[in-house]
């Protein structure tokens, strides 16, 4: 068995290696495991439907883009629903911070809520 939640790994393996498909353990990512928690658990507990959710992830990597576009991360029963809607790189959130001078390490703390 192999495991990788590396979506290029997964697509490389489906386009230059279709025998070793059924020894690839279909578990989750942790992107697509935290998809799923937000989407459908978290979304029950709030009291909003999941398609009224916007799910965005931060990844260090350009290919867990690849990975929330792929068919098999829909929510259950919502064919048009992503469990991850957005990815973007922490590069791109670097560019975004500085294009709006943000700064973290001067932002003031704030109280860590409850629930």
């Amino acid at each position: 068995m192999l495991a990788s939640s590396c979506p290029g790994f997964i697509c490389y393996a489906e386009k230059t290696h279709a025998g070793l498909i059924p020894y690839i353990s279909n578990s989750k990512s942790p992107q697509a495991v935290m998809g799923s928690i937000v989407k459908q658990y978290l979304s029950r507990r709030i009291g909003i439907p999941p398609e009224k959710i916007y799910h965005i992830s931060v990844m260090p990597c350009f290919d867990k883009k690849l990975e929330a576009s792929r068919p098999d991360f829909f929510v259950e029963g919502l064919e048009n629903v992503r469990e991850t809607d957005c990815v973007i790189s922490t590069g791109e959130l670097q560019v975004l911070l500085r294009e709006q001078n943000i700064d973290l390490r001067n932002l003031p703390e704030g109280p860590l809520e409850d629930e």
